[in-house]
């Protein structure tokens, strides 16, 4: 009996056994940890390879194909790579709702996946394009920050400022740049973010911006802070003019003055124009009172400075320092060079031979030129930059001369050009004479004297006076230079300011008339723009704005705060100044 229960026992477990071992075991997904080449050919695998085949030959069957995958395997490990895959296929093809469909899903069903971070930054760009800022605000939260790549995490903190400065949330916005600010990993993007903050003071009342300066940060921050407050609290609507209207250079600020009257008349009389105030204020040719003015000027907020004229280095810097965009009326080559806020607007020795040589070249086909100049500080810039321009445009400069300033008599310099060359077929084509008017006419009979003929003589801006023909006569004659403004053969629009500008002023206005007048009207239209939120973003405007059409002809600022102008080429004909040609706009990159 004992034997026979034993029996029955043992008989009992051994089929326990059996029977557990034979139970099918609960399924557990396995994670996808082989890539889709690498993995086994199974029902699923091969539904998302023909997917992905069509996807690479740009199908338009690939979406579908990818939705038919997910509707028939739903929880297969190459799920999170198809909805990924449908939601660029889907993006690509501008369906940005099913794009977002297909990334919202990967994030909700399989959001500790690898591809969720990507994911997430595709859809908060699909929702910044399709300005649902609210929803770019809520699901940018969806994965912590530490999920992301440094620059996915810079991306979505960007569109999220313009999402919260969009929605006219700048406090927020302020907040999260100067937070993404400091993480930025590189100057580009603190560039970029910078500006978005910059954007967002702008944005802030007054009385709220002790909310924002004054909390804690680090003083770089703070620095940057500070800086961007400074440059956003200006009033655009007000300029600051100054000028030498009494002094050694009074006659010549008075005349600057009208220009940027007749400017202001004609931008305000325009319908749609917002009022703006000029803050004129006389420099009395002194540097000391130039920098006093600026520092007068940024106490006013104003917006811009146009001027001045001889102190315009010792304004400029001050300018600089104060962060205020600054357009002086001056040819000191210097004066652009001390900093980014410092700007031109006058002919200058380098717009004066890149016209020439440009024209010697293009239209003349002049390739040999020489240089003969005064020995002065006015003659060694000159020739300078001309033979910077003659290397630049790939031509040749065959031999420069010096004279004595005080001489005049050129015989031994002009022997000397000769022995060089000049005139002879091997030798200099043109001969380029910086020097005055009066000097000038000296030099044309003496050439001719010594035999030195057949050259074209070029010239520069002062020989536009009518001393030059009455002195030198017929040999005057063809002779080419550059001028700043050519009032006879002008076209309509500046007829009409000549003669309105007469009738103002009971004379014609000349250059610094014309160039004051351009000056403050590409001034003036500037910061009529919408844009043009702050002193930065007007200087940028100002140095990446379309050509100006003014009095003095198409002229624009580079990136240096240059001016860059078709300059009047002038010849003289039968005893008169004659415009001989005007040149399309060099292009930034070839001017020397």
């Amino acid at each position: 009996m004992v034997k026979s229960i034993a029996r029955y026992l043992t008989a009992a477990i051994w089929l326990a056994v059996i029977v557990t071992a034979c139970a099918p075991r609960p399924t557990v997904p396995l994670p996808l940890l082989l890539p889709p080449a690498q993995m086994p050919e199974t029902g699923d695998r091969q539904a998302y390879r023909i997917a992905e085949d069509l996807a690479t030959a740009r199908s338009a069957r690939a979406p579908e194909a990818f939705e038919t995958f997910l509707a028939k395997f739903p929880h297969s490990p190459l799920a999170p790579r198809a909805l990924m895959r449908l939601g660029e296929l889907y993006q690509d093809r501008g369906r940005l709702e099913a794009a977002g469909d297909a990334y919202r899903r990967l994030l909700t069903d399989y959001r500790s996946h690898p591809l969720a971070p990507e994911a997430l930054v595709a859809l908060v760009a699909i929702d910044y394009q399709q300005e649902d800022f609210k929803a770019l605000l809520v699901h940018s939260r969806i994965l912590p920050s530490n999920r992301l790549e440094p620059s996915g995490r810079l991306e979505i903190r960007r569109l999220r400022i313009e999402a919260l400065l969009a929605l006219e949330r700048p406090m927020e916005a302020a907040e999260e740049a100067i937070a993404a600010w400091q993480a930025a990993p590189d100057e580009e993007a603190r560039a970029t973010l910078a500006d978005q903050l910059a954007r967002a003071i702008g944005m802030l009342s007054p009385r709220k911006l002790p909310k924002l300066t004054d909390r804690s940060m680090p003083p770089e921050a703070r620095d940057l802070l500070q800086r961007l407050v400074r440059d956003i609290a200006f009033d655009r609507h007000t300029i600051g003019c100054m000028l030498p209207l009494s002094g050694s250079h009074g006659i010549y600020g008075q005349r600057a003055l009208r220009g940027v009257e007749m400017a202001l008349m004609h931008f305000t009389a325009r319908p749609t124009a917002p009022k703006v105030r000029m803050v004129i204020e006389d420099t009395r040719s002194r540097a000391d009172q130039a920098r006093a003015i600026v520092h007068g000027f940024s106490q006013r907020r104003v917006a811009a400075i146009l001027g001045p004229m001889a102190t315009a280095a010792e304004a400029a810097a001050e300018a600089q320092r104060q962060a205020i965009p600054i357009i002086a009326f001056t040819q000191r080559e210097d004066v652009p060079a001390l900093g980014d806020w410092v700007l031109r607007y006058f002919i200058t020795p380098r717009n004066q031979v890149d016209a020439l040589v440009r024209w010697a070249l293009e239209r003349d086909g002049i390739q040999r030129f020489a240089v003969l100049y005064p020995a002065d500080r006015y003659g060694e810039t000159f020739m300078a930059r001309f033979g910077e321009a003659v290397e630049a445009y790939g031509a040749t400069l065959v031999d420069t001369v010096a004279y004595d300033p005080a001489s005049t008599d050129f015989a031994e310099s002009i022997g000397r050009l000769a022995a060089g060359g000049a005139g002879e077929p091997h030798g200099a084509e043109a001969l380029f004479i910086p020097d005055a008017p009066a000097k000038a006419a000296l030099i044309l009979p003496q050439l001719a004297f010594h035999d030195l003929t057949g050259l074209r003589l070029l010239g520069v801006n002062l020989w536009h006076n009518r001393s030059l023909i009455e002195m030198a006569d017929a040999f005057a004659e063809g002779v080419v230079f550059p001028t700043g403004f050519f009032p006879r053969q002008a076209d309509s629009a500046t007829a009409a300011f000549i003669e309105e500008f007469k009738t103002a002023y009971g004379q014609e206005p000349g250059y610094i008339e014309a160039a004051a007048y351009d000056a403050a009207m590409i001034l003036l239209e500037a910061l009529s723009q919408a844009e043009v939120g702050s002193r930065a973003r007007l200087l940028s405007f100002l140095k990446t704005q379309r050509p100006h059409a003014g009095l003095t002809g198409d002229a624009f600022f580079d990136a240096r705060g240059e001016l860059c102008q078709s300059l009047p080429l002038v010849t003289v004909r039968g005893g008169e100044f004659v415009l001989l040609d005007r040149l399309p706009l060099p292009s930034p990159e070839r001017m020397p």
